[in-house]
This record gives structure tokens, sequence and C-alpha cells, in this order.
């Protein structure tokens, strides 16, 4: 882990960079990207760049955060 980031409000460290969380996940950087885009895991984003904490990510592995619905209709 290379970044020590804390979020001032929450007091929640975030230190996983983009590439950390997803090699976490077990996916790839563009699913990674994917999971921000739709707000579907927690993350810091100071000047530009993506930090995320463990604990959210192991929150999100256990299914505890809940996924957007896609509509594969249109």
């Amino acid at each position: 882990m290379m970044m020590y980031q804390v979020n001032a409000m929450e007091q929640t460290i975030y230190n996983m960079t983009m590439k950390e969380a997803a090699d976490f996940l077990g996916v790839s950087y563009t699913v990674m990207r994917s999971y921000v885009k739709t707000g579907m895991v927690k993350y810091y984003k100071p000047k530009g760049n993506y930090f995320f904490n463990i604990d959210d990510l192991k929150e999100f592995q256990k299914g505890n955060i809940q996924m957007p619905t896609i509509d594969f209709a249109n």
C-alpha cells in the first residue's frame, strides 16, 4: 500500500490505490473503475487520485453493499 490518506470528516483511512483495490477484489482495473463510476464502492479522491479503505472493500466483497440494477432491455 503506497499512500496514506485520511478523510478528516469520518477519520477513515483510505490507503489503497485503484490498482491495489482491484487486485484485492480480484477484478481488473477497468471493472474497478466501473464500480467507482456507478457508486458501488466508497472512495476518497484528493487531487484526482482515487483511494479506498480496506474495510469498505471487505464489506463490498461480503455483499453487504447494495449493487445497482442494470437494465439490458434498452
